[in-house]
């Protein structure tokens, strides 16, 4: 069972919540966690833990209702490309040519063998695509 105790401010726009897990030998975890989307408005449904390569931990949380959100009614086309990796018939661009500024950090490193180095490139680079994926993806569907 899955029980949401606080959310609390810590800073202007993060929040801080501490969720309650009751494991099977009648054993209570707590544990704080950054919480992006203010997990007090949501009936939380299941929550895994995952830890990526790098040895960072997340909290995989699903919901049982999800508030209705005011969407877009229009069309858009989406051609991919091998320039830009999306353009869109309005003309926005998914540029994901900005994750090859890590390209020479990422050459020192691998040539000095340092491996913790080279994972946190890769995910550094990793979550700037998601990210620029991300932000491309919402502006069309809020248009």
């Amino acid at each position: 069972a899955i029980k949401h105790i606080s959310t609390r401010q810590s800073g202007k726009k993060s929040l801080k919540s501490t969720l309650q897990f009751s494991l099977a030998n009648r054993q209570k975890l707590t544990i704080d966690l950054w919480d992006s989307y203010n997990l007090a408005l949501y009936s939380i449904n299941t929550c895994e833990l995952v830890q990526d390569n790098r040895g960072h931990w997340y909290a995989c949380v699903t919901v049982k209702e999800f508030p209705k959100t005011v969407c877009g009614m229009g069309q858009v086309g989406i051609d991919l490309g091998c320039k830009d990796a999306a353009v869109s018939s309005e003309g926005d661009q998914l540029q994901i040519k900005v994750t090859h500024q890590y390209a020479e950090k990422l050459a020192i490193a691998q040539r000095a063998k340092n491996k913790k180095r080279v994972k946190a490139i890769h995910a550094k680079i990793k979550n700037t695509r998601q990210d620029l994926i991300h932000k491309f993806t919402s502006k069309l569907v809020k248009a």
